[in-house]
């Protein structure tokens, strides 16, 4: 990890790893070699329940990235782009591009966007991934390349395996009041500012 940071550049490193990757079934982030199972339901409700949806809003949460308890509403269109331009009139200048460098955010692969996207081509979707910070991202890194070595070699039957899934739990959500309100106070906002722009 050191070598590849000194070659390559720790803003390189930091954006390729979690990306996301489908060739190494045993290294980090893979995506596997067909959609969950989760992936496939999810489809599955899209098609069923909103085909004829003139428009949709769905926000994707998530806990990691960022400053503890700050919230990132972040898009993966482009600045410019239509889809982008709805969004920002929705949520203003708080929904970021990801490719954007004010972004905590970076491009990823296989993300919930594409199963709306694809089975919704004709609805106006507004979709966002609100991001919530907890800890440093040393410190969760650390957390996950213990859980991914887990999934790989471990045993999860093990006290090990229970450590690291207590500590993965840690570093994702935070056991304080202050995160949970100051959480679930910006999460309920981007969805009244969304429903408050559809109707």
């Amino acid at each position: 990890m050191i070598a590849a940071t000194l070659q390559h550049g720790r803003a390189r490193i930091k954006s390729a790893i979690p990306s996301g990757q489908y060739k190494h079934a045993l290294a980090p982030f893979y995506g596997g070699s067909k959609a969950a199972w989760s992936n496939q339901i999810l489809r599955a409700l899209i098609k069923k329940y909103l085909q004829h949806a003139e428009q949709v809003f769905a926000i994707d949460y998530h806990t990691g990235l960022g400053k503890f308890g700050v919230g990132e509403l972040i898009g993966f269109d482009k600045p410019g782009d239509p889809s982008f331009e709805i969004a920002r009139q929705c949520w203003g200048p708080s929904y970021i591009s990801a490719y954007s460098s004010d972004s905590t955010a970076y491009e990823i692969h296989g993300i919930l966007k594409n199963a709306y996207s694809e089975g919704l081509v004709d609805t106006q979707l507004l979709f966002a991934a609100h991001e919530f910070g907890t800890y440093n991202e040393m410190k969760i890194f650390k957390v996950l390349q213990q859980d991914h070595w887990l999934h790989a070699y471990g045993d999860m039957g093990t006290p090990k395996a229970r450590q690291i899934k207590a500590q993965m739990k840690k570093v994702f959500y935070c056991d304080s009041d202050e995160w949970r309100d100051t959480v679930l106070g910006q999460a309920f906002n981007a969805e009244k500012q969304a429903l408050d722009f559809l109707i």
